[in-house]
């Protein structure tokens, strides 16, 4: 899972350049083609995992675009996060590649499909009750868990344009799937944890689940 976790980061990452590259290279003269950066307030309303996520927008052609996003999760930038006492690091990339229905990119609104792909990880470092010894005695123990999830989303969104042209609103939501590998670490041998874990996704490792993605971003088109 390693592996494949970093083939995937390593392809998220060799994608966006290349893409960046092809954009510059095509003939002005057909196409005028925006670069828009792009902020994800979304993220920052995760209960669990809060991070700050941005992202930039590359225009293949008049009807795809390719979206990529990197975001620093921590739980230091919530109020919830900051009050449990459990820390929580670590970064999301995410790939999009986009159709999109409405081929007038200055005028109005335009709608799109695509697919999304994602890697994500994580450490959290939190204490939980243990018996130790065979139930002889109950310990909090600090356990360090990380987290690893790769997946992927059908994609559905509608940028609006404002007024000012260069500013746009985006709505999008996802169906699909991800894959979670979790590990945890620092527990001793005889040490039995007493009650479930406080997040869910800790109890589940090795496992594929339904995912669903929701979401709106802010963007600015750079010409």
């Amino acid at each position: 899972m390693k592996v494949q976790a970093r083939r995937t980061l390593v392809f998220l990452i060799v994608s966006a350049f290349a893409v960046s590259a092809a954009s510059a290279q095509i003939d002005s003269a057909r196409y005028q083609v925006p670069f828009a950066i792009k902020w994800n307030p979304t993220t920052l309303l995760d209960p669990a995992n809060p991070a700050f996520a941005a992202g930039a927008e590359f225009r293949l052609n008049e009807t795809m675009c390719l979206y990529t996003e990197l975001s620093y999760i921590s739980n230091g930038i919530s109020i919830y996060g900051r009050s449990t006492g459990i820390r929580i690091s670590g970064f999301k990339a995410a790939l999009d590649y986009r159709y999109i229905f409405s081929r007038d990119y200055y005028d109005g609104e335009r709608f799109f499909f695509g697919i999304n792909v994602f890697y994500k990880s994580s450490t959290a470092n939190k204490e939980v009750d243990f018996q130790r010894f065979g139930g002889l005695y109950s310990e909090l123990i600090d356990v360090d868990i990380k987290r690893r999830i790769i997946g992927g989303h059908f994609l559905l969104g509608v940028e609006v344009f404002m007024p000012e042209e260069r500013w746009r609103i985006e709505g999008y939501g996802g169906i699909g799937l991800r894959h979670k590998n979790i590990e945890k670490t620092n527990i001793p041998e005889d040490a039995e944890e007493v009650a479930p874990n406080i997040f869910f996704s800790d109890m589940m490792d090795g496992v594929t689940i339904p995912s669903i993605l929701l979401g709106f971003r802010v963007g600015f088109v750079l010409k």
